[in-house]
């Protein structure tokens, strides 16, 4: 039984990875480590203490001296208050750091961002209260916002729902213009355009055909046509 029990210990001893100690979120880190815990199958105290220790930076060590000197009957019960203690941020920093994330980004789905803003609340702070929801809308493009704001939710989950379904139209919009952008124009399309642009051309847009295409020596002209003749010409008129 022992033996069995051993060898246990040594497969989650190989199973189990854990991320880098997050010091601006600890309370997320420890999410993340008791999930890996719990896949390899961990549950004893003493394990989940070396564990965790192993991958602690030498400078957070430094400040849990009393603990690696005398860790006690529950080492990592303690190991972890003392981090949370440490590290988490008061109140008032958690709620200006949320403040201060970035507004949605061009890759990044509504919902992403609502659970990053989440993810740094405080535990005393819900996420269904008005000031959280005007601090979500606020990092939202105008064209997300203004339906969000023209609509009723029942949470914040099903507003960011909608979000993400405006999000994602415009995206397939964005992705089907650059599709049709990207084909070959028609040779008859081509000189369409190039002969708009030509008759949008300043100073040529009121000549008439002859004088567009044949300038000074063309001997026909069509009313309305905004060709002068140089003084020469005149002359020559007048002295016929």
């Amino acid at each position: 039984m022992a033996r069995d029990e051993d060898e246990a210990a040594s497969a989650s001893h190989v199973a189990v990875k854990l991320p880098t100690f997050w010091s601006k979120n600890p309370r997320s880190w420890f999410v993340s480590v008791e999930a890996q815990f719990m896949r390899a199958k961990i549950t004893q105290e003493e394990t989940r203490y070396w564990h965790v220790l192993s991958v602690l930076p030498c400078e957070v060590v430094d400040t849990i001296h009393a603990i690696t000197e005398n860790p006690g009957d529950t080492p990592y019960t303690a190991l972890k208050n003392k981090l949370l203690g440490t590290f988490t941020p008061s109140k008032w920093q958690s709620l200006w750091h949320v403040m201060d994330i970035p507004s949605l980004a061009a890759d990044q789905k509504p919902s992403a961002l609502l659970d990053l803003m989440a993810a740094h609340l405080p535990p005393t702070v819900k996420t269904d209260n008005e000031f959280f929801h005007a601090v979500f809308l606020r990092k939202l493009p105008a064209f997300i916002k203004g339906p969000l704001m023209a609509s009723n939710f029942d949470n914040i989950q099903q507003m960011a729902e909608h979000a993400d379904k405006i999000w994602g139209a415009q995206e397939d919009q964005a992705a089907t213009n650059a599709v049709l952008d990207r084909r070959p124009r028609s040779p008859s399309r081509r000189n369409n355009q190039q002969r708009n642009k030509r008759a949008d051309t300043p100073g040529k847009s009121s000549l008439c055909f002859y004088h567009r295409k044949f300038g000074k020596k063309a001997h026909s002209c069509t009313q309305p046509c905004s060709w002068q003749p140089s003084g020469n010409a005149v002359a020559a008129d007048d002295s016929d």
